[in-house]
């Protein structure tokens, strides 16, 4: 499935290259090259492995350095994090930190840490923490955003200052974050892969803007994490093997990462039990991969993707033409009872329900007081009338996705929207930028997940209409801004300096309500998917790819049952 697959396309291929006898003596865990991959006699032999997919990053010139965004779970498992969320008991819990104490005010994040090493032996220290998070700042992370909240982020990531101030060393075990205001979801930002500890004694006079630049670094990375890398193939495969003092030493000794050119062969080495591990599957590429290995079992997880239509109520770039009765709310509520959800919803067979939210029905977060979706031809169509909606005008809808289930889906909305007299054309194009920059539709097709709920509704807030949405809301009209930041943006502010989980929910109920009301955002449906876990390997906590950035791993439960 593209979307979940996408991060899985993170992780790099690792450069033949010739161990550093010096760095051996200082008790680094080093590569061996080779050429062949691993035998198969070996996995009943001397060696046995967990195999997992290794992705490729677009230069094939080393591990994909963290800061870029692109990044996934194979590389979170060489670099550790300070927390990691534990998805079974629901909270976030140390990783290479020993502890977090909050402040009572929410301002001060103080972080001491486990006696941890790096895979060269020397000690992860404050140092690593304050220069890992600075070099994120300094060089733009591509999950930067997350720590905007630190007091002196601004500065630094405008090259204003070389330290952020808001990240102070205390002593060599423990490092404070101060915020500029308080942040209830600041600790995702330190269990996040993107901000896996990095060595700082191996970027020495590295500027922020060249750390991806450090080939040596990166092809044979020095990490922090469960496993080090020990064998490189490059550019077939590499092997990672258990590091033994990480702080929760996995029950697998060895992990093959074995390239795949593209999704098509990496589902056919799962149906063949060359991988034994895959998040994220659609139903009918996981349905026929089960057909064909019966020693694989296929998981349904329910997570917050969902698939939505963005309303373009300000008009398309440079001219201000879009469809005059997309302004109207009751009018946005009239097309949504026009759309047959539920029809919909079949051509993703049983992963996906109708939603009027941008929380899934089936998860917690969810404000159950939001009316039921239904859909009302008769109904939207009096409302249509009443409103005097311009029917001469068509609707036009832009998707950026290029599948043949999108354009089945979309000939199906412009049927059902026909059904209420509202006449639709489709365009399918994969430019979406320039899509974007002209806002050239009247309904965008749009998908979102974020284990952070406030993200969903930070696209309806004043200030994120004004910096990531461009031409799709009436950003300049009278009033607008007062309104919006009434209902969206002092909300989650209120909801980020909330430390009380029930206050919390009645905030995001709120917010719920707010945008279910102004429906800015049609949301269609919800689609959960499928894990592939080998029935080889237990003990990897179920999760959805909601959770990839940030699991708790769990690696000292781990097993491989045939060993």
């Amino acid at each position: 499935m593209k979307r979940w697959f996408a991060l899985f396309l993170v992780m790099a291929m690792l450069f033949s290259m010739t161990a550093c006898g010096g760095k051996e003596e200082s008790g680094e865990k080093t590569a061996e090259e080779s050429t062949e991959e691993p035998a198969a006699g070996e996995e009943s032999g001397e060696k046995q492995y967990l195999k997992v997919q290794l992705p490729l990053n677009d230069t094939l010139s080393g591990i994909k350095s963290t800061y870029t965004g692109g990044y996934g779970v194979v590389s979170q498992w060489i670099f550790g994090t300070l927390m990691r969320y534990d998805t079974e008991a629901g909270e976030y819990v140390p990783a290479l930190a020993d502890k977090l104490d909050i402040s009572d005010d929410g301002l001060v994040y103080t972080v001491t840490l486990k006696d941890n090493k790096f895979h060269d032996g020397t000690p992860i220290t404050a140092d690593d923490v304050v220069f890992t998070y600075t070099m994120a700042i300094r060089a733009g992370s591509g999950r930067v955003s997350k720590l905007s909240a630190i007091e002196g982020f601004e500065a630094a990531s405008s090259g204003e200052a070389d330290t952020v101030s808001g990240i102070q060393k205390v002593d060599d075990k423990t490092v404070a974050f101060t915020l500029s205001q308080p942040n209830s979801v600041f600790v995702e930002a330190l269990s996040n892969g993107t901000f896996g500890i990095l060595p700082s004694a191996y970027f020495e006079g590295v500027e922020p803007t060249g750390i991806n630049d450090n080939a040596e670094f990166w092809k044979q990375p020095v990490g922090s994490g469960a496993y080090y890398v020990s064998e490189i193939a490059y550019p077939n495969y590499i092997v990672l093997t258990r590091f033994d003092d990480y702080y929760d030493p996995s029950g697998i000794e060895n992990v093959l990462c074995t390239y795949y050119a593209d999704l098509e062969a990496a589902n056919a080495a799962l149906a063949s039990g060359e991988m034994d591990w895959m998040l994220g599957l659609e139903e009918e590429a996981a349905n026929n991969i089960l057909s064909q290995n019966s020693n694989m079992e296929g998981i349904t997880v329910e997570t917050t993707y969902h698939r939505w239509f963005l309303t373009n109520t300000s008009g398309t770039a440079g001219d201000g033409d879009s469809h005059p009765s997309l302004k109207n709310a009751r009018v946005r509520h009239a097309l949504d009872m026009l759309l047959d959800k539920e029809a919909i919803c079949q051509l993703y067979g049983n992963l996906a329900s109708p939603a009027n939210s941008h929380m899934n029905s089936a998860l917690p977060e969810y404000n159950s007081d939001l009316p039921a979706w239904k859909r009302d031809v008769e109904g939207a169509k009096k409302i249509l009338e009443e409103e005097n909606y311009n029917f001469a005008i068509p609707l036009r809808i832009y998707s950026n996705y290029t599948d043949q289930i999108t354009a089945d889906f979309l000939d199906l909305v412009v049927q059902n929207l026909a059904d209420g007299g509202v006449e639709a054309t489709y365009t399918i194009d994969g430019n979406w930028q320039g899509y974007l920059e002209t806002a050239n539709y009247d309904l965008r097709y749009m998908a979102t997940s974020s284990p952070i709920p406030t993200t969903f509704y930070e696209l309806n807030s004043f200030g994120g209409l004004t910096s990531t949405t461009i031409n799709s809301y009436p950003v300049n009209e009278d009033g607008f801004e007062e309104y919006q930041r009434s209902r969206y943006d002092d909300l989650i502010t209120a909801y980020k300096a909330a430390l009380d989980p029930t206050e919390q929910k009645e905030i995001l109920d709120q917010l719920q309500y707010n945008s279910y009301e102004d429906m800015y955002d049609i949301v269609l449906y919800s689609l959960g998917s499928i894990n592939l876990y080998s029935k080889r390997w237990s003990g990897m906590p179920i999760f959805s790819s909601d959770y990839s950035e940030i699991a708790d791993f769990k690696f000292s439960n781990w097993k491989l049952l045939d060993q």
